[in-house]
């Protein structure tokens, strides 16, 4: 945890580039300046190892968390994800502009082999006109998914903009994108409750979400995936709708307390049935519905 220490794992999450490797720019960069926010005479190593050793050995939380954060508001990263704003707005009003409809998934991506083998057996239709079909739930498909993606670049951007308490990484590793009080979190991005909660609350399961957080949490971490589960502290993002603006994503997160994680325990089973994990996980979970 980063207030009490720092260690090499954690400086290589924080101090990555865009490539995902360590920075030994932003490491000197962040000492110097560091350095000069303490009145320290000490001078920074030449060897790259050793400044690993003087981060670790000089790590002053709350001064750290400072100077990180200055550099990260001074950074490409920080820079490219503010400019997502314009962006997502550009991308929602060319899709109204092509008239694709309602903003929402065609289909999971998982699923698009069942899809096509369903569209194939419909004798209803010339086989141009399902070539029509597919290929405009794909268009859908792939402007969807871009338009989350310059959501979600947006959504790290404004959780370190409006949170002192929240330490960036400078690159785009996967695993932790921010630490809240020191503790790292991983962003999380669901495109709806998930069936499995649909099921369980059924026509309440929008006002069940809002108004009670952690139960949709603890689903969410229960029906995952296989392949991908993970126990590690998370901040989830669901969204109960696809056509947010900018701005009522903003408006959204300022609301949201991040100084107050909340504990979520679940238990996890495989598809056999199997016990996996029982764990107690910080997480902070944000539901994002039209204002």
């Amino acid at each position: 945890m980063l207030k009490e220490s720092i260690d090499i794992h954690d400086i290589n999450l924080i101090f990555s580039g865009s490539n995902g490797k360590p920075d030994a720019e932003l490491k000197i960069k962040y000492l110097n300046r560091l350095f000069s926010e303490t009145n320290s005479a000490k001078t920074i190593s030449k060897v790259k190892a050793k400044i690993d050793e003087q981060i670790i050995e000089t790590w002053n939380y709350d001064i750290s968390k400072k100077v990180l954060r200055e550099l990260f508001f001074e950074s490409n990263k920080c820079l490219v994800n503010q400019k997502k704003k314009e962006k997502i707005d550009a991308a929602i009003n060319e899709w109204k502009e092509l008239g694709l409809g309602e903003l929402k998934w065609p289909f999971a991506a998982a699923d698009i082999d069942n899809q096509v083998h369903k569209l194939n057996r419909r004798d209803d239709l010339t086989g141009p006109e399902k070539d029509k079909m597919i290929s405009d739930d794909i268009i859908r498909f792939r402007r969807i998914k871009e338009i989350n993606q310059l959501k979600n670049d947006y959504i790290e951007y404004l959780v370190i903009l409006h949170n002192d308490n929240v330490i960036p990484t400078f690159g785009n590793k996967r695993g932790t994108d921010f630490y809240i009080d020191g503790i790292p979190f991983d962003q999380k991005v669901s495109k709806s409750v998930g069936s499995d909660f649909i099921k369980k609350y059924g026509d309440d399961y929008r006002l069940v979400a809002i108004n009670d957080p952690q139960a949709l949490a603890v689903s969410l971490y229960e029906h995952q995936d296989p392949d991908r589960f993970g126990a590690d502290p998370r901040f989830l993002v669901v969204y109960l709708d696809t056509d947010l603006s900018s701005s009522e994503i903003e408006i959204l997160l300022k609301n949201i307390d991040f100084s107050n994680p909340m504990d979520v325990k679940f238990e996890y089973k495989s598809k056999n049935g199997q016990q996996c994990a029982l764990a107690i996980i910080s997480s902070i979970n944000s539901l994002f519905n039209a204002v």
